[in-house]
């Protein structure tokens, strides 16, 4: 049985889309375009990011931190920062050029304002900047939009619970704690949304694969 239901203005660009879920193939997919936004539900696992199998979780805590990306650790959202550190490491990058560059293609991932102080304090020329930059580009491809994914997270989490408004209301939740607590970790702030419309912590955490731990001391620092 097919759950089908309007939803998703906030990616539409005004117009909502109808969204289909089909539970035997595990996709949610957009009617109008026949685009599989999601495949298998969602992710089950503790982390948002994607790491070589067996990699530990945290690499701004086990390995050492390349020095030009360290001299801006404090004017950075933590977040931005592992980020940034992860692609220095997988692309080779060093020098203030190469970090600014990594921290600006981590800004735009997550919908993060740059700061352009950042860009004066650096002290680089800034066409070195953006020839890094246009070389990520060329590596990496264009910036994936973190957000529209855990939106289609918790869009998926609604439907499979056959309570596809709770996504609408958790959706406007979490934009308003991403302006706000940008030091949290995406997946973090939409189980935190999806409790304050209504789901039981214990579901929450299960599905979005955030600890009890972090969700319960995130949602002790937000309130509520």
């Amino acid at each position: 049985m097919e759950a089908i239901y309007t939803l998703l203005i906030y990616m539409c660009g005004g117009d909502a889309a109808m969204i289909i879920y089909d539970h035997r193939r595990g996709e949610v997919i957009d009617a109008s375009t026949g685009l599989v936004v999601e495949q298998h539900a969602i992710d089950p696992g503790p982390e948002w990011r994607s790491y070589r199998p067996g990699a530990r979780r945290c690499h701004v805590m086990y390995r050492g931190e390349p020095g030009a990306l360290k001299f801006f650790k404090s004017l950075i959202p933590r977040h931005v920062y592992e980020d940034a550190k992860y692609i220095m490491e997988k692309l080779g990058l060093g020098g203030r050029a190469g970090a600014l560059a990594a921290i600006m293609y981590s800004c735009k991932r997550f919908g993060v304002p740059f700061n352009q102080e950042l860009l004066r304090l650096g002290g680089v020329d800034r066409g070195r900047i953006y020839r890094v930059y246009r070389r990520l580009l060329e590596e990496l491809g264009p910036p994936p939009r973190i957000d529209d994914a855990v939106l289609f997270q918790m869009v998926s989490v609604a439907v499979r619970l056959g309570r596809p408004w709770l996504a609408s209301m958790a959706a406007t939740i979490y934009r308003r704690l991403r302006e706000k607590y940008q030091g949290y970790r995406p997946a973090t702030l939409a189980a935190v949304a999806l409790m304050k419309s209504g789901l039981p912590a214990k579901e929450a955490s299960r599905l979005l694969g955030v600890p009890p731990s972090t969700l319960s001391k995130a949602l002790k620092n937000i309130g509520g």
